[in-house]
This record gives C-alpha cells, sequence and structure tokens, in this order.
C-alpha cells in the first residue's frame, strides 16, 4: 500500500501520515490547536463517510483494510465550522 496526501496551501494543521508504504492500517498524525474541540470524518469521491473519529486525537489509525483502493478525503473540523480537507491516495 502506498498512501499520499495532499495538503492545501493555507493551513490550519499540519498532517503526516506514515509509514508511507504500509500494511492496511496508517498513523496519522496530526498537529493540533491546544483550544477547542476537533473532529475528522474520512469520505470516499461519493461523499459517503466511511470511517469518523470523535472527538479528533492528535494521533489517529486510519484502518485501510476493508477499504478499496481509492482516493479518499479526509476532513478535520472544530466547533465553530472551520474546517480543512486532505486527499488521501489509497493504492
Amino acid at each position: 500500500m502506498l498512501l499520499n496526501t495532499m495538503q492545501p496551501l493555507r493551513t490550519m494543521f499540519d498532517l503526516s501520515i506514515y509509514p508511507n508504504q504500509a500494511g492496511s492500517v496508517s498513523n496519522v498524525k496530526i498537529n493540533l490547536p491546544n483550544e477547542g474541540n476537533f473532529n475528522a470524518v474520512l469520505l470516499d469521491l461519493n461523499g459517503r463517510k466511511m470511517g469518523k473519529f470523535f472527538p479528533c486525537e492528535k494521533m489517529m489509525n486510519i484502518d485501510f483494510h476493508n477499504l478499496p483502493k481509492s482516493v479518499y478525503i479526509l476532513q478535520i473540523f472544530n466547533e465553530r465550522g472551520n474546517m480543512q480537507t486532505f486527499k488521501l491516495i489509497y493504492n
């Protein structure tokens, strides 16, 4: 498996995924501000929820074992409605 991420130019959060080549589980490390609560949702390209993380931790494991190889969207948002989107490529 190869999992890549592309980040937007203006970011609220720093995101890293490792290991770059892994089995079916990847670690996602997010540098979140200390204030506020954050949630995350993993979507496929059709907008279907493939996973949700409430509350979002600074370190999450995303299990791709039962997911097809595809492009996914990881949305991280706070209680004020601020959201950042990351594109994840699982191939």
